[in-house]
This record gives structure tokens, sequence and C-alpha cells, in this order.
């Protein structure tokens, strides 16, 4: 996963909040994108080949993201973790409007 394609995803949704990002931190090379959604930090550590999304003591090991609706819950968007081709992980990103209809 290019570099560019995990930074247009973080950047494309206005409930992600993209807190860092990978660059030169004191002289180093820093591959951490950090970010909130619905009040939680994560963290991804950035590579070519693969990735890992941290949430606290968790991790899950990716290689590409990708924002979507609906499945598998009934949220309007979702961050979507992918493992070759497979889906992996989902964060909600943004539920729909309350309606007294159904609840």
């Amino acid at each position: 996963m290019e570099r560019e394609h995990l930074l247009n995803v973080l950047q494309s949704n206005k409930n992600i909040n993209l807190t860092k990002h990978e660059g030169m931190i004191d002289g180093k090379y820093n591959r951490i994108f950090e970010f909130e959604v619905r009040g939680k930090t994560y963290q991804i550590e950035w590579w070519v080949n693969v990735s890992y999304l941290s949430l606290g003591e968790l991790t899950v090991v990716f290689d590409d993201i990708s924002i979507d609706g609906c499945w598998p819950n009934r949220f309007k968007n979702n961050i979507n973790f992918l493992n070759q081709k497979e889906t992996i992980a989902v964060l909600p990103l943004e539920e729909y409007a309350k309606t007294n209809q159904w609840e």
C-alpha cells in the first residue's frame, strides 16, 4: 500500500481527525500515523507491504484500507482494513441520523 493511499483515506472523511502522521522526527524517519475516531485514538505503523493498526494492546495486521458504508453494521461509513483482500477489521465512522420510526 502506498503512503499516499493511506494518507488520502485518513484525510477523506470529516469524522477522522488525523493528529499526527509520518515524517522526520528528531532526524529519524517516523512511520506512525495517529488519528482519532469517535473519541478513541488509533495508530497505524505504515510499511509498503504490510501495516499495523493499534489500539492499546490490540494490533491488527493489514495491507489495504478503504472507506465504505453499511456492511457489516448499520453505520453510514466505516474504515475497512483488509489483508489479502479479506476484511479483517471494521471501524465505524458515522451513524445514520436517528429517526423515531425504528427506535
